[in-house]
């Protein structure tokens, strides 16, 4: 068997800009896999790089990407898009798979794969059962912990998302009150035992003579 070589591409994504991912296959005409992340998830992130060598170790092409709205730019890493990630939907990531597919189907990423797979994590996996369901051109569907139901995974984040925002509001209502306050209060306090106690006299003022208008 030859060995798989690994090469990176770039195609436009979803929101016009770079769709950055690699793809791991040897010659010749085999089925390939893409692997889909999860959210928050990259294409080099934990296991999916040891998932795409051994797919493509075992005869596979295996094309893994970064969803156009991953918020990872193109040091691979780094969370450097974060504009990017902010305006990223369902239905974009639904195109940069679709823009993945349709490359690697023509041949514009170097091999003409006899069947398509596809593997996705997470909301990845939610991303590729969609897909799977309009596709028929996919033949194989293997998911990871997939959401069931899309929605419930932004209610679940949202949730976790007010309820730190509840408990940084705490925290920074307690040290305004109890650390930043008391020192102002007794500067306060200080200031009003130099202050005289009673009533200051104020001498009236001769009333300045009006020039007549006459």
């Amino acid at each position: 068997m030859a060995t798989p070589a690994r090469r990176p591409f770039s195609l436009t994504g979803a929101d016009g800009a770079p769709l950055r991912g690699d793809i791991r296959s040897a010659a010749g005409s085999r089925p390939a896999v893409v692997i889909c992340h999860g959210f928050k998830g990259f294409k080099d992130w934990g296991y999916f790089p040891v998932a795409a060598e051994r797919l493509a170790l075992a005869g596979f092409t295996a094309v893994s990407f970064n969803f156009s709205g991953s918020g990872v730019g193109a040091g691979g890493e780094s969370f450097d898009e974060p504009e990017r990630f902010r305006r990223n939907t369902y239905s974009s990531e639904l195109r940069d798979l679709d823009i993945v597919l349709t490359e690697l189907r023509g041949g514009g990423l170097g091999v003409r794969p006899a069947k398509t797979g596809l593997l996705g994590h997470s909301m990845g996996g939610g991303i590729a059962a969609l897909q799977s369901a309009t596709d028929h051109a996919v033949e194989a569907l293997v998911t990871w912990s997939a959401t069931a139901r899309l929605g419930r995974l932004w209610r679940a984040y949202l949730r976790l998302a007010m309820a730190l925002a509840g408990v940084l509001g705490t925290l920074l209502l307690l040290v305004q009150y109890f650390i930043l306050l008391p020192p102002f209060a007794a500067l306060a306090k200080r200031a009003a035992r130099r202050e005289p106690l009673g009533w200051t006299n104020i001498p009236p003022r001769e009333p300045a003579s009006l020039p007549s208008q006459y």
